[in-house]
C-alpha cells in the first residue's frame, strides 16, 4: 500500500513529493533502468537506504536528506547534499553530475 500511495504522489504532484533522488531516479514503482544500469557501472558498489534506514545504521552522521555518499573504511563523504539536488532537474542531470563528483576518486 505505501508503494501505491508513493506512485500516486510522485504521478499527481510530482513537486510535492520529498525525496528528489527517489523521484529522480523510480519510474513508477520501480528502479528507473538507466539508473540501475548506471550504478551497476560504476565498478562501486552501492547501497540504497531510506533515511530512517540510513538514521538507525549510522546514528551519528548528522546530514540532511536526500544525499549521496561515499563511504569507505574510514569515512563517509558528501558527494551530493541536499543542496546540490535542489539544482538537479533530471536523471541525466544526476548522472552527469555525480560523474562530477567521482571524477579522480574511482576508475
Amino acid at each position: 500500500m505505501h508503494g501505491v500511495m508513493d506512485l500516486a504522489k510522485k504521478t499527481v504532484s510530482p513537486k510535492t513529493y520529498p525525496c528528489k533522488l527517489c523521484m529522480v531516479t523510480y519510474s513508477g514503482a520501480t528502479m528507473n533502468k538507466l539508473w540501475k544500469q548506471y550504478v551497476a557501472n560504476l565498478g562501486i558498489r552501492a547501497v540504497f537506504m531510506h533515511k530512517n534506514e540510513f538514521v538507525k545504521t549510522y546514528p551519528k552522521v548528522g546530514i540532511e536528506f536526500p544525499a549521496i555518499l561515499l563511504k569507505t573504511d574510514k569515512t563517509i563523504k558528501m558527494l551530493l547534499s541536499v543542496d546540490d539536488f535542489k539544482e538537479i532537474k533530471d536523471l541525466p542531470d544526476l548522472m552527469s553530475t555525480l560523474n562530477d563528483k567521482l571524477s579522480g576518486i574511482i576508475h
